[in-house]
């Protein structure tokens, strides 16, 4: 029996349909999408600045606003009660001159500072920043109220009004807490301009 031979036609029909055949098993169902080679790429980890404490000079002072409640005194400039070390017309620590006479007896809870008894004088309505100098920040403190105990880096008045409408001045009670005797550069701030003025807290000023 002779082996037969397929039609010329027909093989090659059969050539195309297997081709087609291997290009349908690679290619993507409808709606899959195409996956794209992978690449593998190495990050470098994210950079992030150094960062340290600041020591103490370079960190910000307290600053409290200050509590205008209830002046032991208000009236009139230009008597005893407002005389004292300060700003011309706007402000004074008020004793009668020489050196704050130091006291060792009141210590803040373990802190080692010693309060120094001595009124603040205002003059009603001025706005205006205390603040202890950076050299002395941690050693000494300052504060005034007639309501509660203040211990602070810096005092913000914002405008303190009298008990009359025509009052020109309050007073207020306080003064400085101190590791030892010492001058206090206390810096007086108002309208961007610092002024320093020099207490003597136990211990004279050059």
């Amino acid at each position: 029996m002779g082996t037969g031979r397929m039609p010329r036609g027909t093989g090659i029909a059969a050539a195309l349909a297997a081709a087609l055949l291997l290009v349908a098993c690679d290619s993507p169902s409808p709606g899959e999408p195409t996956t794209p080679a992978a690449t593998a790429t190495a990050q470098a980890p994210e950079a992030h600045p150094a960062t340290h404490p600041g020591t103490p000079s370079e960190r910000q002072p307290e600053v409290q606003d200050f509590d205008c409640t209830d002046p032991i005194w208000s009236g009139s400039g230009g008597t005893d009660t407002t005389r004292g070390l300060g700003v011309p017309d706007l402000m004074a620590i008020t004793f009668d001159g020489g050196t704050l006479q130091w006291q060792d007896g009141t210590e803040e809870r373990g802190g080692g500072l010693h309060f120094q008894k001595v009124g603040l004088a205002l003059r009603t309505g001025a706005r205006f920043e205390l603040a202890v100098p950076d050299s002395l920040r941690g050693q000494v403190k300052i504060g005034w109220s007639n309501t509660h105990r203040v211990l602070a880096d810096a005092l913000r008045i914002n405008g303190c009004a009298g008990d009359a409408p025509d009052d020109e001045w309050v007073v207020y009670p306080g003064g400085f807490w101190s590791a030892e005797p010492t001058c206090v550069g206390l810096e007086f701030t108002s309208g961007g301009k610092t002024t320093t003025v020099d207490i003597p807290v136990g211990a004279s000023c050059p």
